[in-house]
């Protein structure tokens, strides 16, 4: 299974009525990360009026945040929120810091605003598709070689390593799908899996 990201860390700046909009997208791959991301920005732009988030983690949207920072319920980290999830991304995190320009946008500008800053950053991202794949051990006796590639035949994968060890053989594969294979002549082990 597949999953849409960003490549790598963006930042634009951008002012709407006087206020300035800093927005800082990141590629992140757990929940971990978001504190201390949040704690550099604080520090980093600790003279800022707010500093919303939102994130989206997991290959199937596992993990979603939306946050405010002082802002009005629901017209800072939600609008963020919203553009991660219309472009279909995951494993991202879109910082919007603010400086209060002396004008108040009211609820639907900040709502239009935060909305366009992320829409912005996403919109000037490299999108890169990233894979996710299984690694399996399969064992097998030198005497089942046949029935043991006819077994691997029906599967699309990538050979890793071929070892022997006395009468057996070890392979270690690669594919982008879970199996759950397990027969008396031949073995199929779960070794981890990455992205």
């Amino acid at each position: 299974m597949s999953f849409k990201t960003i490549a790598y860390t963006q930042k634009n700046i951008k002012i709407i009525k006087k206020s300035k909009f800093i927005t800082i997208v990141e590629p992140i791959s757990d929940k971990n990360e978001v504190q201390s991301l949040f704690k550099k920005y604080k520090e980093q732009y600790y003279d800022a009026t707010h500093i919303c988030f939102a994130y989206v983690i997991g290959r199937e949207f596992n993990y979603m945040k939306a946050y405010d920072d002082g802002e009005p319920n629901g017209t800072a980290g939600i609008p963020i929120l919203n553009i991660i999830k219309i472009k279909s991304l995951t494993n991202v995190i879109i910082f919007v810091v603010r400086y209060f320009g002396g004008i108040k946008l009211g609820t639907g500008g900040l709502i239009r605003a935060y909305s366009q800053c992320a829409k912005e950053i996403i919109d000037n991202c490299e999108i890169i598709i990233l894979q996710k794949y299984f690694y399996y051990k399969v064992v097998y006796k030198l005497k089942n070689t046949k029935f043991a590639k006819q077994i691997l035949a029906s599967i699309s994968y990538e050979k890793l390593i071929e070892s022997y060890e006395d009468d057996r053989v070890i392979l270690k594969i690669r594919i982008n799908t879970k199996i759950n294979i397990f027969m008396s002549k031949i073995e199929f082990i779960f070794i981890k899996h990455d992205y």
